[in-house]
């Protein structure tokens, strides 16, 4: 795999933050860049996970007194001990500078490139590893699930997100992502899994934004999540899963955790 994948839901902020604090904070280890130019640190943290933080001071802490990071979401193959991280040239670090611009004026700032995405409503940031200068960009569905090398066996999975309801799927021979294993579903699967959504969330015993809906434009399966605060309720467009080449959507990769179904 070419890229690297964040939500754009939790890159944004981390780039606004670092654009818009009084000063940023680039340790001496990651001066490739004027201390003076606002980033985000690319990074693996102690789990060997690629993260994004901004280099705003003051810093962005959590409750907890940790900084804020957004935690590409990839996989990993514990048979060969592999996974799509990063193999950073510098310590494991590299800097996303944000408003510096490619010689290719055509080529937009990380940040301008960011803001559209938002604007667009895309749910991914994504930086392509194989180019450099890195190539970057944001998109309403991740196009990439697991190496083009991977083999796809037949098997029965579940998810948390749909009542452990299982679905027969095809799944990558080995790889997990999202604490789970990364399935492929056909067309009339996931018309099955909206049917099957649409009664669970007008169960009476549900609770509001209990369980994702999901409904096709055309081809695209769109996936929805309600959210509610005491003054407020909407209904959110978090992903769109696409038909790949063999007209199977990878429906919750990477978002619902996906497990084979044990059968008593």
């Amino acid at each position: 795999m070419s890229k690297l994948w964040w939500r754009l839901s939790e890159v944004s902020p981390l780039a606004e933050h670092a654009v818009h604090t009084p000063t940023v904070n680039n340790p001496a280890y990651l001066l490739r860049a004027p201390s003076a130019v606002a980033a985000l640190i690319w990074e693996q943290d102690e789990t060997g996970s690629e993260t994004l933080r901004s280099n705003g001071s003051p810093g962005w802490h959590d409750e907890t007194g940790q900084l804020h990071r957004a935690h590409a979401l990839t996989w990993q193959h514990p048979a060969s001990g592999t996974s799509g991280v990063h193999d950073h040239a510098d310590p494991h670090r590299n800097l996303v500078l944000l408003k510096v611009r490619r010689r290719d004026r055509s080529i937009h700032p990380v940040i301008d490139t960011i803001r559209y995405g938002v604007k667009r409503k895309h749910h991914w940031f994504w930086i392509d590893t194989t180019r450099w200068p890195y190539a970057y960009g944001t998109a309403d569905h991740r196009e990439e699930i697991v190496p083009a090398e991977a083999t796809w066996i037949r098997s029965e999975v579940e998810a948390p997100a749909l009542e452990r309801l299982s679905y027969p799927a095809v799944i990558a021979d080995g790889y997990v992502g999202a604490d789970g294993v990364l399935p492929r579903f056909t067309r009339d699967t996931v018309t099955q899994m909206i049917t099957d959504l649409d009664e669970l969330n007008i169960h009476p015993a549900t609770m509001l934004g209990e369980f994702p809906t999901v409904a096709f434009h055309g081809d695209i399966a769109v996936i929805f999540w309600q959210q509610h605060s005491l003054s407020d309720e909407r209904v959110l467009e978090i992903d769109r899963c696409y038909p790949d080449a063999e007209g199977l959507y990878a429906i919750g990769a990477y978002q619902w955790t996906w497990s084979i179904t044990r059968r008593r």
